[in-house]
C-alpha cells in the first residue's frame, strides 16, 4: 500500500473532544480527502502523524471520473459498477454516492437514488451537486415542490452564485406558474453563466405560457445560439430548439406578414423610385422570383409566388434580391449571371458519355428533357444558393421577419434532406450533378446553423472532403459580411462556380444603367423625338399652348401649396404612364370633378411643376417648352402684363 506520511501541528481547542480517542475521530474526519480517512496517531498535545492510504484514494478518483465519463454517454450500468468500486475503495467518497444516486434515479430506482444523495450529504451536507440532485428528485419524482425548493435554497446559502440553483428554484415557481419571479430568477442565473441551456430555456417557456411570443422566441433563439449541452441535463438543449420551432410556428400563424412584406415593398420603391408588382403563380416551378424590370423591358419590378403556408418568406426573400440589385446598379456594380445555349452545348459535352447511356434506357426524346432539366436546375441552384446567404441575412437583420424566416427555412431544409435521400440512388442523374445540388444545400444548412443554431448538415451524409469544401465556402461569405460593399455576392458566387468548376457553364457580365433601355424608356424617346422643336407638329404645340392657358387661369387663384399638390398628383399618375391621344378618362383628386383628356393632363402636369418647382422641369422630360412660352406670353398679355 503506497503512503503518504505526514506531521501536522494542530490547536487542540478547535476541537470539541471528552478523549483522546474522540480528538483523534474528529482529526481523521477533518483531514479526510475524497472519502478515504487516513491512519492517525497523536504524538503529543500539539502534534499528529498522518498516513494517507494514497493506492485507494487514486483508485477512487480514477473509478469516480471513469463513471461521469460512462454517465454522459448513457452508459448508466457500467457506471454504476465503477462507482461502487469507488465507494468501496473510499466510503467516505461523498461525490462517488452522489452520483451513484443520479445512476439510480436515471435508471427509475427513484427511492434508492435518493438514499444514496443523502449519504452523500451526509458525508458532506454542503456538496452542492448532492443538494441539487437531491431538490430535483423531490421535484420531479416526489412532487414535493417545497421540499426541493429548500434544498435549492441551501445551495444559494453556500453557494450565492449558483447559476444552477437559481435555474432550479426558477423550475419549482414555474410548476407553481408563478413565471415572473421564475423569470427573475432564471435572468439572475444567465447573468452568471450565458451559456445556461436550461435558463433560455426555462424563459422561453415561461414567457410562452403567459402568451408573450415575442419575448419566448427571443430567448428560445438566443439560447439555440449560445447555450449548451451539459452533462447533469444532456437533452435540455434538443427540448429548448423544440420549443423554439413551436414558438415560430405559432408566431407565424398569428401575424399577418403578407402585409408587413408590403410595407417593405412600398420602402423600397420611395427608396429606389421605383414601382414593385406581386403576382401569385402556381404554375411556376420556383417557390418564388423576381422578375427585374430592367432585364425585361418594363417600367415594373414583378415578384411572383406560390401561394402556400410560407409564401410571405418567399416574397421578401426576394425583395431583398431586388434591393441588392438595385444598391448594386447604383453603384455602378450591377451584374447578370445568366446561362445560354452555348454553355448548354459545353454541359452536353462533358457528361456526353452519361447520357449516351441513359438514352439506351429513356430514349432520345426523354433524355434530352431530362438532359436540359438537370443543366437548369444545376445552374440555377448554383447561381442562387451563394447570393441566397445575403439574402436571408438582410430578412434576419428585420427582427420583426425571425419566426418566419426560421419556420420557412426549417421547412425547407427538411425537404432538401428528403430530396437529397430521394437522388441519392437514381442512376440517370450525374455523380457530379447530385454531389453539387447535396453542396449546395448544404450552404443553406450551414446558413440554418449560423442564424439560429439548428444544426442538421450530417443529415446530408457529407463526405469529410465535400464538408470541409461546404465550411470553406461558408467562410467565404461570412467574411466578406464584415467589409460589405454594393455589388459583392457577384464576387463570391464566381469563386465558388470557379472552385467547383462550374463557372463555364455560366455568363457573367457586367450591367451599366446606361446600358438597360426599358419599354418604358423607348416609349419615352419616341415621345420626346415626336414633340421636340424640330419635330414637332406645330398644331400639337398650338394645342399644348391652349391647355396651358387654361391651366394657367385654373393656378391663378390657387394658394402655392394647393398647386404644389396638383404637381405631385400629376406625377404620381405618370408613373403609369399617359397617352397623350386619350380624349378622357384620366382624374385628379386635387381638382375634383374634372375629366382630362391625355394632353390636357399633360399641359396641367407641366404647368403646375413650373409654377412650384420650376427648377425640377428638366427631369419630367416634357417636351414643352416652346408651348409653354406661347401659353406664358398669351396669358400675361391677357392680363395686361
Amino acid at each position: 500500500m503506497a503512503k503518504i506520511e505526514i506531521i501536522q501541528s494542530i490547536d487542540s481547542s478547535n476541537f470539541e473532544a471528552a478523549n483522546a480517542e474522540e480528538l483523534k475521530q474528529q482529526i481523521v474526519h477533518h483531514f479526510a480527502e475524497k472519502g478515504c480517512p487516513p491512519i492517525v496517531e497523536i504524538i503529543s498535545d500539539t502534534s499528529v502523524r498522518i498516513v494517507f492510504d494514497t493506492d485507494s484514494l487514486e483508485k477512487a478518483e480514477s473509478n469516480f471520473h471513469k463513471a461521469s465519463a460512462l454517465c454522459s454517454e448513457g452508459r448508466f450500468n457500467a457506471a454504476k459498477d465503477l462507482l461502487l468500486k469507488a465507494i468501496k475503495a473510499c466510503p467516505g467518497f461523498s461525490e462517488a454516492h452522489r452520483l451513484l444516486g443520479q445512476v439510480l434515479y436515471q435508471q427509475g430506482e427513484v427511492d434508492k437514488g435518493m438514499d444514496e444523495v443523502l449519504e452523500a450529504l451526509l458525508i458532506d451536507p454542503k456538496n452542492m451537486w448532492a443538494l441539487i440532485m437531491m431538490g430535483n428528485i423531490l421535484a420531479n419524482a416526489k412532487n414535493n415542490i417545497e421540499g426541493a425548493d429548500k434544498y435549492y435554497k441551501k445551495v444559494l446559502e453556500y453557494y450565492p452564485d449558483n447559476a444552477i440553483a437559481l435555474n432550479n428554484i426558477a423550475g419549482t415557481l414555474i410548476r407553481k406558474k408563478d413565471y415572473n419571479n421564475a423569470i427573475r430568477y432564471m435572468e439572475r442565473a444567465l447573468e452568471l453563466d450565458d451559456s445556461y441551456a436550461n435558463s433560455y430555456y426555462g424563459i422561453a417557456l415561461a414567457y410562452y405560457q403567459k402568451d408573450e411570443l415575442d419575448k419566448a422566441f427571443d430567448y428560445a433563439s438566443r439560447g439555440a445560439l449560445k447555450g449548451a449541452s451539459r452533462a447533469e441535463d444532456p437533452g435540455v438543449r434538443q427540448e429548448l430548439l423544440k420549443l423554439l420551432l413551436t414558438i415560430a410556428r405559432d408566431i407565424v400563424n398569428s401575424t399577418d406578414y403578407e402585409t408587413k412584406v408590403f410595407e417593405i415593398a412600398r420602402q423600397l420603391e420611395t427608396t429606389f423610385g421605383i414601382i414593385i408588382k406581386f403576382e401569385l403563380d402556381n404554375e411556376q416551378d420556383t417557390l418564388a422570383h423576381l422578375e427585374f424590370a430592367d432585364f425585361h423591358h418594363r417600367k415594373e419590378h414583378v415578384v411572383k409566388y406560390k401561394n402556400d403556408g410560407n409564401y410571405s418568406h418567399y416574397m421578401l426573400h426576394e425583395l431583398m434580391h431586388l434591393e441588392m440589385m438595385l444598391s448594386a446598379q447604383k453603384a455602378g456594380k450591377l451584374k447578370a449571371i445568366g446561362f445560354n445555349q452555348k454553355n448548354f452545348d459545353e454541359f452536353q459535352q462533358d457528361y456526353k458519355r452519361h447520357f449516351d447511356d441513359v438514352r439506351k434506357k429513356l430514349g432520345s426524346v426523354k433524355t434530352e428533357e431530362l438532359t436540359k432539366q438537370l443543366f437548369q436546375g444545376m445552374s440555377l441552384q448554383v447561381m442562387n444558393a451563394p447570393l441566397d446567404l445575403f439574402v436571408e441575412q438582410r430578412i434576419f437583420d428585420k427582427t420583426e421577419f425571425r419566426p418566419l424566416q426560421l419556420h420557412s427555412l426549417f421547412a425547407m431544409e427538411m425537404s432538401n434532406i428528403e430530396a437529397v435521400k430521394q437522388t441519392a440512388n437514381v442512376a440517370e442523374f450525374p455523380q457530379f450533378i447530385k454531389d453539387t445540388n447535396k453542396l449546395m444545400d448544404m450552404l443553406q444548412s450551414l446558413m440554418l446553423r449560423k442564424l439560429y443554431g439548428l444544426d442538421f448538415v450530417n443529415y446530408y451524409k457529407p463526405s469529410s472532403n465535400m464538408l470541409n469544401k461546404a465550411n470553406e465556402f461558408f467562410k467565404m461569405f461570412e467574411d466578406s459580411l464584415a467589409s460589405y460593399g454594393a455589388g459583392e455576392e457577384y464576387a463570391i458566387f464566381e469563386k465558388i462556380a470557379t472552385s467547383i468548376g462550374l463557372v463555364k457553364y455560366f455568363t457573367l457580365s457586367d450591367v451599366e444603367k446606361s446600358e438597360i433601355k426599358t419599354e418604358a424608356d423607348r416609349q419615352q424617346e419616341q415621345f420626346n423625338e415626336k414633340h421636340n422643336p424640330a419635330n414637332a407638329n406645330p398644331i400639337i404645340t398650338m394645342m399644348m399652348s391652349s391647355y396651358m392657358v387654361g391651366a394657367l387661369e385654373y393656378f391663378e387663384g390657387l394658394l402655392p401649396e394647393d398647386i404644389e399638390k396638383v404637381a405631385f398628383e400629376c406625377a404620381m399618375v405618370g408613373q403609369n404612364g399617359i397617352s397623350p391621344t386619350k380624349r378622357n378618362g384620366y382624374k385628379l383628386n386635387s381638382i375634383s370633378g374634372k375629366d382630362f383628356g391625355g394632353y390636357e393632363l399633360l399641359a396641367y402636369y407641366y404647368v403646375s411643376w413650373a409654377i412650384s418647382h420650376p427648377e425640377m422641369l428638366g427631369k419630367l422630360q416634357l417636351p414643352f417648352d416652346d408651348a409653354y412660352a406661347m401659353a406664358r406670353k398669351q396669358f400675361d398679355a391677357m392680363r395686361g402684363r
